[in-house]
């Protein structure tokens, strides 16, 4: 099952503000190898990362010490699920409030400034919106969106959404995918780097 697949790379306008450069967008679910696919491209390309999650633990992080003596930005999984359900809420109603677009507006501003000529977006979760994540991505940054789906070995088994919000969002995002991996799940990730390889190849990120 070790197989990668794509489909018709759409071309994109790039907006003026960012001119030629490269910039993909991550989605899958938890766990699917996200920040792996990152980590191993980032050594083939200088991709320069960023996540619309940083953004929230960074204007969160002083509420979350005061509230739970958790540090948002240093911490480990067991402190993350203290206050995941404080992140969730505050991510969602910010998207609500904008209609998509608390996240996006402010991950733009720091992409301007940004003199990378590489760039990576590690979570595209929603497409909801008319103007949600993926059509900032596609149509605002003019990046291609690629999707990641993680399975075992041993079973075949796929990785599955952990939640009821992952749940819904998911598949309206991965249907607008321009490029798709599938790839196992294993502790020896220098194994996937075919995967990588591959898909430099197929959007021509050379």
């Amino acid at each position: 099952m070790e197989s990668f697949s794509s489909v018709g790379c759409m071309t994109t306008f790039n907006n003026s503000s960012f001119g030629s450069r490269t910039i993909l967008g991550l989605s899958g679910v938890a766990s699917s190898g996200k920040d792996t696919f990152f980590s191993l491209l980032s050594q083939k390309l200088p991709f320069q990362r960023f996540a619309l999650a940083d953004e929230l633990k960074i204007l969160l992080r002083e509420d979350l010490i005061k509230k739970y003596n958790v540090d948002i930005l240093n911490c480990t999984r067991e402190e993350k699920e203290v206050v995941r359900d404080d992140l969730v809420l505050f991510a969602k109603q910010k998207r609500l409030d904008s209609c998509g677009k608390f996240w996006t507006d402010i991950l733009t501003k720091k992409i301007q400034e940004s003199s990378a000529k590489y760039i990576c977006i590690t979570d595209i979760r929603h497409n909801y919106f008319s103007k949600d994540e993926v059509f900032w991505l596609k149509n605002i940054l003019g990046g291609k969106l690629i999707d990641i789906s993680s399975y075992f070995p041993s079973s075949g088994k796929f990785i599955h959404p952990p939640n009821g919000e992952e749940e819904f969002h998911y598949p309206e995002v991965k249907a607008a995918a321009d490029y798709y991996v599938v790839w196992p799940k294993v502790s020896d990730i220098k194994r996937l780097d075919l995967f990588i390889d591959q898909c430099i190849l197929d959007l021509h990120l050379r």
